[in-house]
Formats: C-alpha cells, sequence, structure tokens
C-alpha cells in the first residue's frame, strides 16, 4: 500500500491541477484507487479485507481515527455512482496508476 501511494502521488503530480497532497480530495481518490486494487467488494456494500483500514489509516495519517477510512471510502463511492464526471476522473486516475504499476512489477 506505501508503494501505490506513492505512485498514486506521481501520477497526481502530473496532472495540470494537481490536488494539494493530504487533502480530502486526493484522500477520497486514493481510497478508490487502493479499494479497485485491494477490496473491491467495497464498492458493493461489503466490508473491506482485514488489515487494509489500519494500513490505511496508517499511511493516510488518520491513526487515531481509523473509522474515517470507510467513511471516506463510503463517500467516494457515492460520488463515483452519482457524478458522470467524477466517475470518469476516477477511473482515468485508477488506469494511470495500474499502468505504472504493471511497468514496475506490481501487478
Amino acid at each position: 500500500i506505501d508503494d501505490i501511494y506513492k505512485v498514486f502521488c506521481e501520477v497526481m503530480d502530473e496532472r495540470c491541477c494537481p490536488p494539494r497532497k493530504g487533502s480530502i480530495r486526493q484522500t477520497k481518490r486514493f481510497l478508490f484507487v487502493i479499494m479497485n486494487l485491494y477490496s473491491p467488494r467495497v464498492f458493493c456494500g461489503m466490508k473491506m479485507y482485514a488489515g487494509i483500514r489500519k494500513k490505511l489509516s496508517s499511511v493516510l495519517g488518520y491513526e487515531k481515527s481509523p473509522t474515517a477510512i470507510g467513511n471516506l471510502c463510503r463517500g467516494i463511492c457515492d460520488q463515483y455512482l452519482l457524478y458522470k464526471d467524477t466517475s470518469e476522473d476516477l477511473s482515468q486516475i485508477l488506469s494511470q496508476v495500474s499502468k505504472v504499476l504493471k511497468e514496475r512489477g506490481y501487478i
């Protein structure tokens, strides 16, 4: 997850208007990417796999409030389903991150 976060940040920095690192918007985007890669069942309303929430809360700086990870995941899922622009943007980010991860041999 640490390496995927680094790749995600690289991809976001290359965009024409990258969001501020650590912002809620960027955090939600990363959660969308990581849930697609690690625990896509979250998008069906199921729980994420054991240990992922704890690791994500550590990587994203939510150690004192790991439940925030679940709340942010639900929010981004809703936005993905409701807003076409958001779903296109998130799909593009996921595609770019996946491409870099494949090139580097992670997946």
